[in-house]
């Protein structure tokens, strides 16, 4: 049976305890003074709950240690950063705060001929291994994007999943209300990165069946699916649609076409109702979504991601209902990979303040295969505040949009790396 949420914030609330005495037990003895190896740590640790809660200077210290370890290994095994001519003069030591990171250079997927601006993809697509440390010897190339030409490839290694996964499956999933013991039918592609993490974590979690969409599978047998399994939550994707892409995006499947194909299997308030959850991730979550949501009785929550780096951020149905880390307003996971959202003045990157709009850079702390640091992804957020009732202690961003490497980044003088 799908549990309440007061019964999940009781178990959440207990797992956060010990969560807070295994991961002092882990970091307490260490030194952070140097540049410590994230890949040497407990797996355990990126699925632990407490780096959200935890002191926000404490934190500062420990991932600023890691980032510096990552950045020396970055430059030294990956020919991207060694073939740069900005990355030459770049220090590992300089960064002694997170902060520090807008000293790096941009790293631009998408550069501007006309301004004399180069970008990585058209490199990447013809040596795809430059995006790939040189002391990795195996990996999965995922791809991304793929809108101007052949996709550009992200290397990925099972260690690189295991860390990510926990990190979607105890700080996202279970905020969000998924547990152990329920089914969950998981409508992304699962050839691509997202819909293979997604199975990961629902795995480490525990359910008691994950039901991946084939292909080949049309909406008739995904509901049918749906009602045998008993699946009481869903893993889908969201809108827009077009009317010739069949309720797809990237391979995925709509929630709401799901809904539209049967609404009588959704949320609490109609009889013969089994699908009291739904996990929705593409940037902004629609009105319409979250108001039908409401309606029916249906707990929503979405998680930011990328393919080059998941987790990014996540809205939670657990915590008082004056939590403003809810729907479109998600609070930022603070590794296995940073989110940092800057503005551009006199050429300078620079914090932006609560309210203000900036462009999202990612940068990785802990992976063996592609490392990113300030990659402008294309994405854009508004710093919606610093502090949250649910007790967690790091930034939230809303409004998240696409704009797809914006000029301004060009014209406020950074440059591809």
């Amino acid at each position: 049976m799908l549990k309440e949420v007061d019964e999940l914030q009781q178990e959440f609330d207990l797992r956060l305890r010990r969560d807070k005495d295994s991961f002092h037990t882990v970091f307490d003895s260490l030194d952070l003074s140097n540049g410590m190896n994230p890949l040497a740590l407990p797996l355990d640790i990126w699925g632990n709950v407490y780096w959200e809660f935890m002191d926000a200077a404490l934190r500062d210290r420990i991932l600023s240690s890691m980032l510096r370890y990552s950045l020396a290994r970055g430059i030294k095994t990956m020919p991207v950063y060694q073939r740069s001519e900005a990355y030459a003069s770049v220090k590992p030591s300089d960064i002694q705060s997170l902060s520090d990171l807008n000293k790096l250079p941009v790293l631009l997927k998408d550069g501007d001929v006309s301004q004399g601006v180069d970008g990585f993809r058209k490199h990447a697509q013809l040596d795809p291994h430059m995006l790939r440390p040189v002391d990795v010897t195996s990996s999965v190339p995922y791809d991304s994007g793929g809108a101007k030409g052949m996709p550009t490839p992200t290397h990925i290694t099972p260690l690189d999943m295991e860390i990510e996964g926990r990190a979607l499956a105890y700080r996202c999933f279970l905020p969000g209300g998924l547990h152990s013991g329920v089914s969950l039918y998981n409508f992304y592609n699962p050839t691509h990165k997202g819909g293979r993490l997604i199975e990961e974590a629902a795995q480490l979690i525990g359910k008691n069946h994950i039901v991946m969409k084939r292909p080949e599978d049309d909406l008739a047998i995904c509901m049918a699916k749906i009602k045998v399994y008993d699946t009481r939550i869903v893993a889908a994707v969201q809108p827009p649609l077009t009317s010739d892409s069949n309720g797809k995006k990237g391979g995925g499947v709509s929630f709401l076409n799901l809904f539209g194909a049967d609404h009588t299997v959704f949320g609490r308030k109609h009889n013969g109702s089994i699908v009291h959850r739904a996990f929705i991730t593409g940037f902004q979550l629609p009105e319409p979504v979250i108001t039908l949501s409401q309606e029916i009785g249906m707990d929503l929550f979405t998680t930011w991601g990328a393919s080059e780096a998941l987790p990014g951020a996540t809205s939670t149905v657990l915590g008082p209902k004056t939590r403003t880390c809810q729907y479109n307003n998600q609070h930022l996971i603070m590794g296995p990979h940073l989110l940092s959202v800057v503005t551009i003045k006199d050429g300078v990157l620079v914090p932006a303040k609560v309210g203000e709009t900036g462009i999202v850079l990612v940068t990785t702390i802990a992976r063996q295969g592609t490392l990113f640091f300030n990659y402008a992804i294309g994405d854009k957020a508004t710093v919606i505040a610093t502090a949250c009732d649910c007790g967690r202690t790091t930034p939230i961003i809303g409004n998240i949009h696409r704009v797809d490497n914006p000029s301004e980044i060009i014209e406020g003088g950074c440059r591809f790396c």
